[in-house]
């Protein structure tokens, strides 16, 4: 009777000893996985650390870039040169086109930089910080918009020096065409204000994001109109402009007769070289 409970109790002792053993392993082993994972983190989060792209697309990046950027700053700083230089030059037309060599310039010296940084990033990170995720986009935007508007007035001068030679003369001033640029800018900043609102800059665990999302009817709209306002409706009035322009070159003169194909050849060689510029 002893001896069965001696045996009774040294079961029962080795069957905690052995359980508390286990489960102290267990514990010990959850432990170690946990504090493995969480020495693995800072590899995975830290801003310094992680996936970049590939050489192959860093270099030519970095050079394409840096050639375009040289190029078409110093392209675009020759247009206002010319045209401011010399009096002859400063007509309407080309104050258009001195405005549209500026929103290039803009281009070039805002977004060309960003691309060099976000290539030499981590994918999708920003490291630009919270003032120029929300500076980026705007110019971006804005520069675009103010260059549509400025070549649908390029394009109304052109149909008035054509279809309407009478007008002309006081609808396309100097003044006229600065006033219009101005207006561009202000409704194109205008109109593109709320992407100031829409972009955010964000930490998250791989590091900085600075995201434009339209996750809401508003921001829909606003992308919606963006493409209509600026696109659509631009594409199809110079459709119809330039319809209006060719049929009138085509058309002959009243009083004159056409006697071979010739002169037909030659307007439609005219046609193309004006559409060209």
């Amino acid at each position: 009777m002893v001896s069965t409970t001696v045996q009774t109790i040294l079961l029962e002792n080795l069957t905690t000893a052995s359980f508390d053993n286990w489960t102290s392993g267990f514990g010990l082993a959850a432990e170690n996985v946990t504090l493995g994972n969480v020495s693995h983190i800072p590899n995975i989060t830290g801003f310094e650390d992680g996936p970049r792209f590939p050489s192959y697309i860093r270099t030519p990046s970095l050079v394409l870039c840096t050639i375009i950027l040289c190029i078409g700053v110093l392209g675009n700083i020759m247009v206002p040169c010319v045209i401011l230089k010399s009096k002859d030059m400063r007509n309407s037309t080309n104050i258009f086109l001195m405005n549209l060599s500026i929103a290039d310039l803009m281009v070039l010296l805002v977004c060309t930089p960003t691309v060099l940084v976000e290539v030499n990033s981590k994918p999708e990170t920003w490291q630009m910080g919270e003032h120029m995720c929300k500076a980026v986009p705007f110019v971006e935007l804005t520069v675009a918009h103010a260059s549509v508007l400025t070549i649908l007035a390029i394009s109304f001068e052109r149909y008035y020096a054509i279809c309407e030679p009478l007008k002309a003369g006081y609808v396309c001033t100097k003044t006229r065409a600065i006033v219009i640029c101005l207006l561009a800018w202000g409704f194109a900043a205008l109109f593109t204000s709320p992407i100031l609102e829409m972009a955010k800059y964000q930490i998250v665990p791989y590091g900085p994001t600075c995201l434009t999302q339209a996750d809401t009817p508003w921001r829909i709209s606003f992308f919606f109109g963006s493409i209509l306002i600026f696109f659509i409706v631009p594409c199809f009035i110079l459709m119809i402009l330039y319809s209006l322009i060719s049929k009138n070159l085509m058309k002959p003169a009243p009083g004159l007769v056409q006697t071979s194909s010739g002169s037909l050849k030659y307007r439609k060689k005219v046609i193309v070289l004006f559409l060209k510029g």
